[in-house]
């Protein structure tokens, strides 16, 4: 069975597409909630904030996309996504921004499904370390310089679930806004 990848979402409603056990072939299905299934979908909207000068950029989230959570894995389970800035005009620093998600808390973010949630954050660094936030509650954001002209860059998003969350099967998902401030 194929399942066709999660759109990308530049607004603060994004669009999804979940695997859903009646798509599956019965043998399947029994194999499925025997494990646990949960699948999880992060998509990141992206606004911008023109602050300094006159901009012209596209920005696009690339989803962070878990896959299959197993509660009884003892590692964490570790993904990454992409914001990526295509933009011309005067150089100057930016910053990127990412807001706290269904939570509305910063160190743990939460994933919901119709019944549970499952907490989880995001990173500026691949080892995990820096909360990506807007530089309130311990959190940190992205500051880069842009020189003038072309700029093109894709930054990564560093997520984590953390192990050993007793959480029903299903599908979780939250929406984050990422802001750049020019």
């Amino acid at each position: 069975m194929q399942v066709r990848p999660p759109q990308l979402c530049t607004d603060a409603a994004p669009q999804w597409y979940a695997l859903r056990s009646m798509d599956l072939p019965t043998e399947r299905k029994s194999r499925i909630r025997a494990r646990t299934l949960a699948v999880l979908l992060l998509m990141l909207g992206a606004t911008m904030t023109n602050i300094a000068s006159a901009q012209n950029c596209t920005i696009t989230a690339v989803p962070l996309n878990f896959g299959s959570y197993l509660p009884n894995d003892l590692a964490p389970l570790d993904n990454a996504g992409a914001v990526d800035i295509d933009c011309k005009g005067r150089g100057g620093i930016f910053q990127v921004t990412i807001a706290a998600g269904n939570s509305n808390a910063y160190l743990q973010r939460l994933m919901l499904s119709a019944t549970d949630a499952l907490a989880y954050n995001v990173y500026l660094d691949a080892a995990r370390t820096q909360i990506w936030g807007d530089w309130s509650s311990g959190t940190s954001a992205l500051s880069r310089f842009r020189r003038n002209g072309r700029y093109r860059e894709s930054i990564p998003v560093y997520g984590r679930i953390f192990a050993g969350q007793d959480v029903d099967p299903g599908i979780y998902s939250d929406s984050l806004l990422v802001t750049i401030i020019f």
